[in-house]
């Protein structure tokens, strides 16, 4: 039927109706869509291209935006891309109305503040990324609205607060991304309704607890990342029942402990696999070699035992194998050479051993990384290692590799690190190594390598970055090719042999931060006074460590040396022969934060100008010949830690600004001549560690604010002359492990607060006038080893309990009225109260009948010795007190015949060249040594009397005591020691039948360097001994070393340094001055000494057919030092297979570099016995474990 036009007109209108209508509403839509995204732009502070600025236009479609999408269909905003743009700024609400927007990606911006709440509108969205940003804020809740997302990745943000559990409403969520944020708190049970979730990623938060077992419920998972946070608790075994599908799983940095489950064998698609830095414990299992599409396994940094499986072979495609930090024993199972795909192999820090098959690369010729440090590896490196063409890096470091570095690892073109240190390679380094143009880090330190660099020819090392070659043997001079390696920072050449001028190349390596050139035997150019090699170095601007220690320089400290630049923080420069002023421009290098000029022959003034060093730390200059007081601009250096002044001529008062130092830890001023009072402000130093103010003239009181040192370890100021009381110990100082007040005028009792000072273990209060009883009090100073209260006034009962049992009687020698005490100290009864009272009513009768008695008495031994000389019967009695050596008891010559069963030979002990040694037993059961001297020889009364005047003015624990002395004019002539049951140190070392352990030999030598020290240092009338060896270092029973022998001792005033005789010591054993030119001093004990510490050490005499004119006892100690003390020490101490030979080792190593540097060949460049004292009792309380310590501190010196 056909319409008439009236009837479709109202169909038209309204189809034209419908139509405007439409456009209207989606001209209104793409309006909004626009004003969103310009409301984003505003808020847009930076666009670091400038994209949104110039292409975001409201000229221009929406949909023609960068990084805008819209659907073709309604022309919407359906994705907006802008990631890695660097935006920076805020996102605002608006982009809320983007209602059709199903991707958001904004990752990778600077973007910050919180997420607006409108976002949530965006409900079609299937995939947001937000990571890489800085919102923050807690976790909004909303992001559980999402009922079609698929991807949410909010890591790498500064979110706090728990993960929301509106996140188990996103039923379609396939990848979650919750790394690196702040969150804490537990993984909730929401989680476990994502159905489809394949990544779980939640790594680098603060989330605790144990990981929940739903986890490893949901089947569809492929990825979990749970690295860095705070899990805790163990693995299920059956792990992998129900994640058939996991290909990566992560655990690296949390607590989980337990066994790694065997289970794990039912992950067969796992690609990634890291357990590494937990508490994982037990062995690895060996199902893990099923897992035969893993390409990565990381166990590092747990508490992993056994051995390593043979089944992890059978991971063919394994690139990255990684169980460092574990405590994994036994050697490498062969089918580990075997994984062709083996990219990078980290085995360090374990106990394994065996050797490396030559073979090793004939099927790993992908492996890059080669890891094998700190472990018991041993053999020689397979020259078949060049067939691992692909290695970039090499770290055998602190293993027992031996043998030549083969020179096939020149030739690996992709070597970058060459890391060999802690070794015992040998031979010359490869010249290979040199010309490689990859090399960019050598370190082959602690070794046994000798030879020579190459020289400049072909050699140029153009990437270069550290060499490190020190503690070898390396010889020959420093090569200039060294100047070619032009990205050289840091160069380490110490502790070798290296001989002739110290070059000037340095300069040309303008990248240079670290330079170390020490204890060689270099010297200056002779042509070049002004140490030109300095001078160069000034070119080097980026330089922060130089080291030219122990050189012989022979020059003065030049003024360029104020041209460093400012990036300098430390110089080592001891024991290097400078002379001279310390320049004022030193001053320059403003950010020095250590400065050690120590040992040198350095004269002058401090320069003030060190006050504008502000950044220093650490300054020594002790052992030089400075005077003069210090300068109070170094008060001003807030950062000054320590302070070490020791051994010069400082004079005048020690400055009040010293108060000013509130980083001060160590003060050392001892040795010098500060006088006046100590001033007040030191004691305001409350974080001081170590105060040394020995050996000054030093007055008046000790105040009660040393209580103020709280904590100081050590407080020393013996041998000044401060008077007044001990002050009372109220609290204040219970860290202090030393105090040394002895040498003083201090006068009083000993406060009973004594024993506040709770850690204690070195109390020396001798030389002083004190007086009154020893506390009971201090018996309950548990940690106490030595309390010295010698040479003072005191009286009344040593206690006998506590410390006190084990105490010996020289800590309590020339006291009027001490009695009681533990038997070793001899000391007599005390007299109780009852026996007072009888004494006191015979008192009366003593006064009567003393004076008669006495009157008769003495003509009757007035007749008896003068009948006595005159009849000649042999009968010699001890000579008077006053000028005997020591105060002595009485032994007649009869009782001397009658205690040696009339010097019999069976009684001879030894001969010498001045007499014969007796043993024998007085009548009271005392078991002595009798010394006869031989009358006919011209030398033994000069020895006799040489010893007589050394003992009448030393003792000491370590020195042989003399009980007393026997003369009949000249005919007879004897002297009766301490008997030593264990005999000499020399029995002990070469007798078949004789051993000492490590510890036994270490005490020893530091009970006679004690002695040493004592001859040389603590008192004004130094004593040479002249003649230490072996044979003249005595036992007792409990193995504590007595020097003896002064029979050629030579004294030296207050003002002499050095004499000389024509008495010629032990050959082997005497200084190289003192047989050629008689000279004698101080130093040539130290020689002595030196000597004797290596013959301890490696069990060979310096005379023996070894050693040539070519070759010493002292050659041998420093290829020892150089290189592996297993092959050079006594064969006793180290065992191979003590679990602590590395340690003993190290051991071994540290006092033979004491004994070479106390056998330098000039005296200036030895150290002295004071040095050795201190150096010995470090490596002993590094070393041995507590137990041992204990032991051999219970005999420390006094």
């Amino acid at each position: 039927m056909e319409l008439t036009r009236m009837q479709l007109l109202p169909v038209v209108l309204l189809l034209i109706s419908f139509i405007a209508s439409c456009v209207s509403q989606t001209q209104y839509n793409i309006t909004s869509d626009r004003l969103s995204l310009l409301a984003f732009k505003s808020q847009i502070s930076f666009d670091s291209g400038s994209i949104l600025a110039t292409n975001w236009s409201a000229n221009t479609n929406v949909c023609d935006w960068f990084g805008v999408a819209c659907s073709s269909g309604n022309q919407r905003v359906t994705a907006l891309r802008l990631p890695n743009l660097g935006l920076r700024g805020a996102v605002p609400s608006s982009l809320g109305n983007l209602s059709f927007l199903k991707v958001l990606s904004l990752g990778n911006n600077n973007l910050s503040g919180y997420l607006p709440n409108e976002l949530s509108f965006l409900r079609r969205l299937t995939y947001i990324d937000l990571a890489a940003n800085m919102f923050s804020g807690m976790l909004p809740s909303w992001l559980g609205a999402y009922p079609q997302l698929q991807t949410l990745s909010v890591a790498s943000n500064k979110f706090t607060g728990t993960i929301t559990s509106s996140l188990g409403n996103l039923s379609n969520l396939e990848t979650l991304l919750l790394s690196n944020n702040q969150l804490s708190g537990e993984i909730p049970e929401a989680i476990s309704r994502l159905t489809s979730l394949k990544n779980l990623t939640l790594a680098t938060n603060k989330l605790s607890g144990s990981i929940p077992s739903f986890i490893f419920k949901m089947s569809s998972l492929t990825g979990l990342d749970f690295r860095f946070n705070s899990f805790s608790g163990s693995l299920p075994q059956g792990i992998c029942d129900e994640l058939p599908n996991l290909k990566i799983f992560y655990l690296t940095g949390n607590l989980i402990d337990g066994g790694i489950p065997s289970g794990l064998l039912k992950c067969k698609k796992l690609l990634y696999f890291s357990l590494a830095d937990n508490k994982f414990s037990g062995s690895i299992p060996s199902e893990l070699g099923n897992l035969t599409f893993l390409r990565e396994l990381n166990l590092y940094q747990n508490n992993l035992r056994g051995e390593i499986p043979e089944e992890i072979g059978h991971l063919l495609n394994l690139r990255i194998l990684s169980i460092t930090d574990n405590q994994l024993t036994g050697s490498l199972p062969s089918s580990l050479y075997n994984m062709s795909s083996l990219e990078e192999l980290h085995l360090s820090n374990n106990n394994l051993y065996g050797s490396v098959p030559q073979d090793m690369c004939d099927n790993l010729r992908s492996l890059r990384f080669l890891n094998l440090f700190g472990n018991k590896f041993a053999g020689s490196i397979p020259r078949g290692i060049g067939n691992c063409s692909s290695l970039v890096t090499i770290n055998l470091g602190s293993n027992s590799f031996i043998g030549e570095i083969p020179h096939e690892i020149g030739n690996l073109n992709e070597l970058e690190v060459l890391y060999l240190p802690v070794n015992s390679f040998s031979g010359a380094i490869p010249f290979e190594i040199f010309n490689s143009t990859t090399m960019t880090y050598i370190s082959l330190t602690s070794n046994l390598l000798v030879g020579e660099l190459p020289s400049s020819l072909g050699m140029w090392l153009p990437n270069m970055e550290i060499l490190i070659l020190t503690n070898n043997s390396i010889s020959g001079t420093i090569p200039r090719f060294l100047s070619n390696a032009s990205k050289l920072e840091q160069l380490d050449l110490g502790y070798n042999s290296f001989t002739g001028h110290i070059p000037d190349i340095f300069g040309d390596l303008r990248l240079l931060q670290w330079l170390s050139l020490g204890t060689n035997s270099l010297t200056r150019d002779p042509s070049d006074p002004g140490l030109g090699f300095l001078t160069s170095l000034t070119k080097c601007r980026n330089l922060r460590k130089l080291g030219f220690e122990i050189t012989a320089l022979d020059a003065d400290l030049p003024n360029s040396i104020g041209n460093f630049s400012s990036s300098l923080q430390q110089i080592f420069a001891y024991g290097c022969q400078l002379r001279g002023n310390i320049p004022d421009e030193i001053g320059n290098i403003s950010n020095l934060v250590t400065l050690q000029l120590w040992r040198n022959n350095l004269t002058g003034h401090i320069p003030a100008t060190i006050g504008n060093l502000q950044e220093l730390q650490d300054l020594g200059l002790s052992g030089n010949n400075l005077i003069g007081s210090i300068p109070s601009d170094i008060f001003s250096l807030k950062n000054l830690a320590y302070i070490r002044f020791s051994e010069n001529e400082l004079s005048g008062p020690i400055p009040q600004h010293i108060g000013n130092l509130s980083s001060l830890r160590v003060l050392v001023l001892a040795a010098n001549k500060f006088s006046s009072t100590i001033p007040p402000s030191l004691w305001k130093l409350e974080n001081v560690l170590n105060l040394n103010l020995m050996s000054n003239s030093l007055i008046g009181d000790i105040p009660m604010e040393i209580m103020s040192l709280k904590a100081a370890w050590q407080i020393a100021l013996s041998g000044n002359e401060l008077t007044g009381g001990i002050p009372d110990i109220t609290n204040g100082l219970e860290s202090l492990l030393g105090l040394f007040l002895d040498g003083n005028k201090l006068r009083g009792p000993i406060p009973d607060s004594i024993s506040n000072l709770i850690s204690i273990e070195y109390l020396d209060l001798s030389r002083n006038s004190l007086t009154g009883r020893i506390p009971k009090s201090v018996t309950t100073l548990v940690n106490l080893k030595n309390f010295n209260v010698s040479f003072n006034n005191l009286e009344g009962e040593v206690p006998s309990t506590g410390p006190f049992a084990n105490f010996s009687a020289a800590l309590f020698a020339m006291n009027k009225g001490l009695c009681g005490g533990a038997p070793q100290m001899d000391l007599p009864p005390c007299i109780i109260k009852d026996q007072q009272r009888t004494n006191r009513s015979t008192q009366l009768l003593v006064k009567i009948c003393v004076p008669l008695l006495a009157f008769v008495f003495l003509a009757i031994l007035f007749t008896f010795l003068w009948t006595r000389r005159r009849t000649k019967e042999g009968l010699v009695e001890a000579q008077d007190p006053e000028a005997s050596p020591i105060a002595m008891e009485r032994i007649t010559y009869q009782e001397i015949l009658q205690a040696t069963d009339g010097l019999s030979d069976t009684n001879l002990l030894g001969t010498g060249g001045f007499g014969s040694v007796y043993k024998g037993v007085l009548s009271n059961g005392t078991t002595i040594a009798v010394k006869v001297f031989n009358t006919q020889n011209a030398n033994a009364l000069k020895s006799f009397k040489s010893e007589c005047e050394v003992m009448r003015n030393v003792r000491h624990r370590n020195l042989v005591k003399i009980i007393s002395s026997c003369t009949n004019n000249l005919d007879f002539m004897a002297l009766v020691l301490q008997y030593m049951p264990n005999g000499s140190l020399e029995t002990w070392l070469h007798s078949p039948t004789h051993s000492l352990t490590l510890i036994q030999k270490l005490n020893i030598m530091l009970d006679v360097a004690s002695a040493m020290k004592h001859l040389h240092h603590d008192h004004p009338t130094s004593v040479i001994h002249c003649d230490l060896k072996p044979s003249n270092v005595l036992l007792d029973q409990n193995m504590t070393a007595h020097v003896s022998d002064f029979g050629i001792a030579k004294l030296l005033g207050h003002e002499q340094l050095l004499t000389q005789t024509m008495t010629l010591a032990t050959i082997g054993y005497m200084a190289p001055e003192y047989g050629g030119a008689g000279v004698v001093s101080t130093k040539g004990d130290v020689y002595s000494y030196g000597i004797l510490l290596i013959e301890t050490f490696t069990g060979k005499r310096p005379t023996a057919d070894t050693f040539t004119d070519e070759t010493s006892l002292r050659d041998y100690a420093i290829a020892a030092v150089n290189g592996s003390s297993t092959q050079f020490a006594d064969a006793d101490l180290l065992d191979e297979s003590d679990e602590n030979i590395s340690a003993r080792e190290q051991c071994v190593r540290s006092v033979l570099s004491v004994a070479v540097n106390c056998t330098e060949e000039l005296p200036g460049r030895r150290v002295s016995m004071q040095d050795v004292v201190v150096r010995l009792a470090k490596i002993r309380d590094a070393v041995f474990s507590e137990e041992n310590f204990d032991e051999a501190l219970s005999r420390k010196m006094t």
